[in-house]
């Protein structure tokens, strides 16, 4: 309650979403772990002692220090959550400012409601009560049991054989690093999230006949319908199609909207209805772009994405081209985008000499000839609550191919009609619908989509990374690159988030120091994390699910149970030392 009284605050600024909500659920394990621990505690002092005011705080201070500061570590470990940058930084940010929040108000429950509770609430004997007090105690029976009969020998054994239980778990942290290094647990920095709704987009190149747009259109729909009605005949029912809303705009762009059937109803997911409507489509005649993909989309760019940088424009092109055909090579990769596609062939003016002598200079030819093909305004007339221009150029059957700019003259400042031809010379060169510069050089922008069922993005960025991008910078002198689209906004995201998490390892380390008063002990409890992540790493292989954002957040998580278990039991310990206990 008190963390939904904070996230709607300036400071916090959070809403209702599902990176919320699963922050939520996961500390609820956190919390409901620290007041196990101190319920246990105040319980064993009621058993001993009776039941009372006195031995139910007594319970509670004799693990108070310890639980506290385990929680504090948790805090600590979510707190460059916080701090991240890029695209993807609300999302971490979303998960850490509720854990933080819950943690913080559950310090308060726990050391202060929750043992008032314990005092006023005296076990009763009568009706219901009754029946689940024999239930309780048969199920303490039964855990009792099993902890004389089968974890304490094998706790003993574990510590008389205490090189062997080491090697045992070290073995295991090996096999699962193994696990993530040879791709059998994969890494997606984004997880999939099933929706209901699948979108598509068509860009045909500059220059593109309407027509032509339209028959892209249409390849799109009936490759919809015809998937739709594929999968009818196949399993019966409603299909996977509810609505589909589609438009074309600029006379080269199309755009699908598809509304699916529920996710009961239909047997494959969004992600595999976009594979088959791509491979329906195949190819479509004079397109620039074609996408399809599910409306999950979170942004940032595409999924592999490059900036190659140079001054030469046609190095660029070239390399750019290289570097397109080699992520096509890779399975998985669809929708390659190529920023150098936009290149269309223009006609550059370049001045003569005899111009000069004319008293032209090349913008005075410029202007003319844009004025001939374009149009000069001559003036604009007024027509109700409406402007408009009126342009004076040439026909329309005398600007339409490069001849009638070779035929055209040139008006000197005297008056005299010049053949264009003397004054000026034309050259056709490759030009840029759009100029990007990075560091004043140009820079074009190559990124592809992938299909995360197959590979993983960051896979296909340290594949191109190591082998092909050295070899395409030697291959071209003076060419550069750099991280661009997802692929830049991940490393920036890990980046921020690794370096505030090896700066979190001091202050748990600091933390853990206080309330066992030594150097040693912190990393003996810190030791632990890593072979609590031997069942998250195992349980994923077993399901066969990546290692994704989500997963990433419960590691954290988890780290944190461990760490607070692991410090009540070494406070336990130090304590049953120092009585002289053996």
């Amino acid at each position: 309650l008190g963390t939904f009284a904070l996230m709607a605050t300036p400071a916090v600024d959070l809403t209702l979403n599902m990176i919320s909500l699963f922050g939520f659920i996961l500390v609820l394990g956190i919390v409901v772990d620290d007041a196990i621990i101190i319920g246990e505690s105040a319980g064993q002092f009621v058993e001993n002692k009776g039941h009372g005011i006195d031995a139910v705080i007594a319970g509670a201070k004799r693990v108070a220090m310890p639980a506290t500061f385990g929680v504090l570590t948790t805090i600590v470990a979510f707190a460059p959550t916080l701090f991240t940058e890029g695209v993807f930084a609300p999302f971490p940010a979303s998960f850490g400012w509720v854990v933080i929040l819950c943690l913080s108000f559950s310090l308060i429950e726990s050391k202060w409601i929750l043992p008032a509770h314990l005092v006023h609430s005296r076990p009763s004997q009568q009706g219901f009560f009754y029946y689940t007090r024999r239930l309780q105690q048969r199920n303490n029976a039964l855990l009792n049991r099993f902890i004389d009969g089968a974890y304490r020998p094998l706790l003993s054994a574990a510590i008389r054989n205490r090189y062997l239980t080491a090697s045992l778990f070290v073995g295991a942290l090996i096999l699962c690093g193994g696990l993530v290094a040879g791709g059998l647990v994969r890494m997606i920095m984004m997880p999939q999230v099933p929706n209901d709704f699948i979108e598509a987009s068509l860009e045909m190149v500059e220059g593109s006949a309407e027509a032509q747009t339209v028959a892209g259109y249409r390849q799109m729909a009936s490759a919809l319908e015809q998937v739709n009605a594929d999968y009818r005949a196949e399993h019966g029912g409603d299909g996977l199609l509810r609505h589909v809303f589609a438009y074309a705009y600029g006379g080269r762009h199309v755009q699908f909207m598809a509304e699916l059937t529920k996710r009961e109803t239909r047997s494959i997911g969004s992600d595999e209805l976009a594979r088959r409507w791509r491979e329906a489509i195949g190819a479509i005649p004079g397109a620039k772009v074609m996408s399809v993909q599910t409306a999950s989309d979170m942004g940032g760019g595409q999924d592999v994405q490059f900036k190659l940088v140079s001054n030469d424009a046609a190095q660029l092109k070239q390399a750019a081209a290289q570097l397109e055909e080699q992520l096509r090579q890779f399975n998985g990769v669809y929708d390659v985008r190529n920023s150098a596609d936009t290149v269309r062939d223009e006609i550059v003016l370049g001045i003569r000499p005899a111009a000069e002598a004319s008293g032209l200079s090349l913008s005075d030819v410029a202007t003319q000839v844009r004025h001939a093909f374009y149009g000069a305004e001559a003036q604009r007339v007024q027509r109700g609550g409406d402007e408009i221009r009126v342009m004076v150029r040439y026909p329309d059957s005398e600007r339409k191919a490069v001849s009638d700019l070779e035929r055209m003259y040139i008006r000197s400042r005297d008056g005299d009609a010049i053949p264009l031809g003397a004054v000026a010379q034309t050259a056709i060169e490759p030009g840029y619908s759009k100029l990007t510069r990075v560091d004043r050089e140009r820079a074009v922008t190559v990124g592809a989509a992938v299909d995360r069922s197959i590979t993983e993005p960051d896979s296909i960025t340290r594949t191109v990374q190591q082998q092909l991008l050295p070899q395409l910078l030697a291959q071209h002198p003076g060419l550069s690159y750099r991280l661009d689209g997802q692929s830049e906004e991940t490393e920036k995201l890990f980046k921020t988030l690794f370096g505030g998490f090896a700066l979190a390892l001091f202050g748990i380390y600091a933390l853990l120091a206080i309330p066992l008063r030594s150097y040693l002990q912190p990393l003996i409890v810190m030791g632990v994390i890593p072979f609590g992540i031997i069942g998250a790493i195992g349980g994923h292989w077993l399901l066969d699910l990546p290692l994704d954002m989500m997963s990433f957040f419960g590691i954290i998580a988890l780290s944190g149970v461990v760490v607070n278990d692991s410090l009540i039991m070494v406070d336990f310990i130090n304590r049953a030392k120092a009585r002289g206990e053996t």
